[in-house]
């Protein structure tokens, strides 16, 4: 099964912020500049180390992201999508070993892409997934990675601080209703409200075909855990606005973030 899945779509990780400046300037990263930038963003450490001796080609951009919340601390998000802590220790490399930065999701043709992935983590102590993207913006940059230099469109929205969103497209072997454990490998499997019921309580849910996201009065939600994710793309969308910082040598351009709830 295929998914797009938006990076802001989890409350908690909009108001941590989706994406932040690397403070990266032709001497690197400096040791202040390392600790601040922890400071703000509570970023995995393991990005400050990498990026410490990263050497950065002409035109590359570097981007951290806030992907994905486990279920555990961040609870589903507004479509009703969630990954176990378990799923997203074990599944995040994906991103690094398929996945690609494109551009509203096309992703059939891993040569259209306008950057890679560098690296992910899991941050034990946020409890989410954190990406680390290089971003082509003049041809060297591009040729280097193997891809495009990034639409017009999108590079006028980084020079104007435009607004832009970040997604996900994902493949999962299956999921699973968070009420009844229905297990679907495709959308036309998935349970409705006449047999979604809590096998442990007896309590009926709203099935996943119709009733994904919808909260009943008891506060439980109906979601779905995506099980065996395969991360390959992450995309520019240009949908709604969040926050999006790019580094260029000494400059930075920082996007604006909005809240806008589905």
């Amino acid at each position: 099964m295929y998914k797009e899945i938006e990076a802001g779509s989890w409350d908690t990780l909009a108001d941590q912020g989706i994406g932040h400046i690397v403070p990266i300037s032709s001497k690197g990263l400096t040791p202040s500049d390392g600790y601040s930038f922890f400071k703000k963003t509570a970023a995995s450490e393991k990005f400050l180390h990498e990026m410490r001796d990263a050497k950065l080609a002409d035109g590359e951009v570097p981007i951290h992201i806030n992907a994905i919340g486990a279920h555990c601390r961040h609870g589903s998000n507004r479509k009703g999508d969630s990954f176990t802590e378990k799923t997203l220790r074990e599944y995040h490399p994906t991103f690094v070993t398929h996945g690609k930065f494109y551009a509203h999701h096309r992703n059939r043709d891993p040569r259209i892409n306008y950057g890679k992935i560098a690296s992910a983590c899991y941050n034990d102590t946020m409890h989410r997934v954190e990406l680390l993207v290089i971003a082509n913006t003049n041809e060297s940059a591009a040729k280097k990675n193997a891809g495009l230099v990034l639409p017009s469109d999108l590079l006028d929205k980084i020079e104007k601080d435009a607004e832009i969103v970040v997604s996900m497209g994902i493949t999962i072997r299956n999921d699973v209703c968070g009420t009844c454990h229905n297990s679907a490998k495709t959308r036309a499997e998935y349970c409705d409200e006449t047999n979604c019921r809590d096998p442990k309580t007896g309590e009926w849910g709203f099935g996943c075909k119709e009733g994904l996201a919808k909260v009943a009065s008891n506060g439980r939600m109906q979601y779905v855990d995506n099980i065996e994710p395969t991360f390959f793309d992450i995309s520019a969308v240009g949908l709604r606005p969040i926050m999006l910082c790019f580094g260029r040598g000494s400059r930075h351009v920082c996007l604006t973030k909005g809240r806008e709830h589905l």
